[in-house]
């Protein structure tokens, strides 16, 4: 785990559950060819979290170009591999995306840019909406 940002809860965690409704958000809107970040940002903000919108939408296109297919997603009942790993790179371990399943061929650039991504939502999620 990663030392508290200065600002940020160090308790807070993003509930595998959202992130799971999330990426599901995410590939339904882009499987009907229709922009995601409305939909992620109509997901969010109620919960105060739009600020990891744009965030959530460059992970998952970055994840897509680091495994050459569509994220993949399961039923409500049984969340994908794609799910589960995107929830653990989301627990805020620091793990590198390879080393979770999502991306077999993800190394060097590509990587670092999930890594970030990652990272960015956290911040985001963790931090006060008043104070971003």
């Amino acid at each position: 785990m990663n030392p508290p940002i200065a600002g940020t809860d160090p308790a807070f965690e993003l509930p595998d559950e959202l992130i799971s409704i999330a990426a599901k958000t995410w590939c339904r809107a882009r499987r009907l060819n229709q922009p995601s970040m409305p939909a992620l940002h109509e997901l969010f903000t109620p919960l105060g979290l739009d600020m990891v919108t744009a965030g959530f939408d460059s992970l998952l296109c970055l994840v897509e170009s680091a495994t050459g297919r569509p994220m993949l997603i399961g039923t409500p009942d049984e969340p994908s591999a794609d799910e589960i790993a995107l929830c653990a790179l989301l627990g805020g371990q620091t793990v590198r995306p390879a080393d979770r399943g999502l991306c077999v061929r993800c190394v060097g650039p590509l990587s670092l840019a999930i890594e970030c991504a990652a990272s960015s939502i956290l911040l985001l999620a963790a931090s006060p909406s008043d104070a971003i």
